[in-house]
């Protein structure tokens, strides 16, 4: 779905409830379910747009996709309580309700900058060994696995001496958590001390 899919679905909706074919119940099934759609499309492209594929997206951006939605849902009464006061024969009523659905598009690109913006706050960070030696056993368990900034700070990091969670304790460590494109590490992530 586009900007342009977006704005073609939402005036069709709109003009089949104000032209009669839709019911009102109809009415919002149906703004339910392209705004959902919508909107969910809109932030995995954002998301995508900056290395971030849609079954990657954080728990925190799934839940700020969320509250948009619901934000969404709470103006669907309001623009039916609109289209029915501006009803069909009244000359130029649909374009009056087509000029309101234009905030709604916005609302598609608005949810695609959200995305890229949070994306970009957290970003996938790949752990690479550091050029020692003597790279720890838990940070050769480390290497080459790719997750959220934010999960790495919940997880562990390297350095921080004295770092309980690496088997170096921190001290010499050389590791770097740096930028990647690769697809982030699926299953168990390895047991730290």
């Amino acid at each position: 779905m586009s900007t342009t899919l977006y704005r073609r679905e939402l005036r069709a909706i709109a003009r089949g409830f104000w032209s009669g074919v839709w019911s009102q119940d109809q009415f919002f099934d149906l703004m339910y379910s392209t705004i959902d759609r919508g909107l969910t499309k809109a932030w995995s492209d954002g998301a995508r747009q900056v290395g971030i594929a849609p079954d990657e997206i954080s728990n925190a951006e799934q839940i700020a996709l969320a509250t948009i939605i619901f934000r969404e849902y709470s103006y669907v009464g309001r623009l039916a309580g609109f289209i029915l006061e501006n009803p069909k024969g009244v000359k130029g009523s649909l374009s009056k309700i087509y000029v309101r659905l234009e905030v709604w598009i916005n609302r598609y690109l608005d949810t695609k900058n959200q995305a890229k913006v949070a994306a970009e706050k957290d970003p996938k960070l790949m752990w690479n060994l550091g050029r020692t030696k003597d790279n720890c056993e838990t940070c050769q368990k480390l290497a080459g696995k790719v997750k959220r900034a934010s999960y790495w700070d919940s997880y562990v990091m390297p350095q921080q001496p004295p770092n309980p969670n690496l088997a170096c304790g921190g001290w010499k460590c050389g590791c770097t958590l740096d930028p990647t494109d690769e697809p982030m590490s699926r299953g168990r992530m390895p047991n730290v001390p």
